[in-house]
């Protein structure tokens, strides 16, 4: 399944459960770095790095 697509059910389910949009987005981040075959470490650093620029 595409990543992207993943990712953002992942923040559409969570925001129309009323979770924080915040929570939402970072659980959608890494729901799609990890579906699209990163692993953990990488998923971490791509967001991480991510928030800096």
């Amino acid at each position: 399944m595409n990543a992207v697509i993943v990712a953002v059910a992942v923040m559409l389910i969570l925001s129309l459960l009323r979770i924080n949009v915040v929570l939402s987005l970072v659980l959608g981040a890494f729901a799609g770095g990890l579906t699209s075959g990163m692993g953990i470490e990488a998923t971490v650093k791509s967001f991480t790095e991510g928030l800096g620029a």
